[in-house]
C-alpha cells in the first residue's frame, strides 16, 4: 500500500487520500489472495447460511423504481441503506 497523503485545505478540514490494496483479478502461482477468490469464499458463505446480508438489505425492488431508489439513496441515506434490484419478474 502507498503512503497516505494528507492535503490541509481549511482549518479544522482534513482531505486524506490513500491508495487501495491492490488484489490480482484471478488466483496467481504467486498471490494466494485475488478478488474472484474473495467473491467465491463470500458467495460460500452467504450460500452455506454462514454470513447473512438479510440485516444489511433496506429494499429489494423492481428494476422499475430505480430513478426513486437512487433518490433514495443519494438523500435519505438512514432508509436506503442497501438496496438489491430482483430482475426475475422483467
Amino acid at each position: 500500500m502507498k503512503n497516505v497523503k494528507i492535503v490541509f485545505a481549511e482549518p479544522n478540514e482534513v482531505v486524506a487520500r490513500a491508495q487501495e490494496w491492490r488484489y490480482p483479478t484471478f488466483a496467481t502461482p504467486n498471490a494466494k489472495h485475488s478478488i474472484q477468490r474473495n467473491v467465491d469464499i463470500i458467495f460460500g458463505l452467504i450460500r452455506d447460511n454462514k454470513l447473512s446480508i438479510d440485516p444489511l438489505l433496506s429494499h429489494i425492488v423492481s428494476p422499475d423504481e430505480a430513478p426513486v431508489v437512487y433518490d433514495g439513496l443519494r438523500n435519505r441515506k438512514d432508509e436506503y441503506l442497501d438496496v438489491v434490484f430482483d430482475w426475475r419478474d422483467v
